[in-house]
């Protein structure tokens, strides 16, 4: 019996070398994680609602929109890097993988941003005065003493 053609395909099918079924692997991993702080991002986004609190809910909404276009940002990597692997154009792998790794930290960020939002209102309620220092970094040490 020959072997069944597949429509729009022409000769024998290269199998996925470990190297890219690693970075796909890994690519949706880290997809899946950015998920979970795009939900983050929401559960804060929705206490601050409860809360009535209008600086904390613009705060929690910034973070979510944050987490929220990381997410969509990332899945378009992880498209591009599965077309780059099945072309066998590792240089453009790896650029998508890059970027994914910058989209995974902007969500961290995002949801750290959203926890950030409901802690620095706990504060000002709790009495608790927050500091901010900036330090210009054109100074010397010696003046800054």
């Amino acid at each position: 019996v020959a072997p069944a053609a597949v429509a729009g395909t022409t000769g024998p099918a290269r199998p996925a070398s470990d190297a890219s079924l690693r970075a796909t692997s890994e690519a949706r991993a880290i997809v899946a994680g950015m998920q979970d702080n795009a939900r983050s991002a929401r559960g804060a986004l929705e206490a601050a609602r409860r809360r009535r609190q209008p600086a904390e809910i613009r705060c929690a909404d910034e973070a979510l929109s944050r987490a929220d276009a990381a997410l969509r940002w990332a899945r378009d990597d992880v498209s591009e890097l599965e077309a780059r692997l099945a072309a066998r154009d590792l240089r453009g792998a790896r650029l998508a993988l890059a970027r994914l790794l910058f989209r995974e930290t902007d969500s961290r960020d995002a949801v750290r941003m959203a926890a950030a939002c409901a802690a620095s209102d706990a504060a000002r309620a709790a009495g608790v005065t927050t500091v901010t220092i900036r330090v210009d970094g054109r100074a010397s040490p010696a003046t800054l003493l």
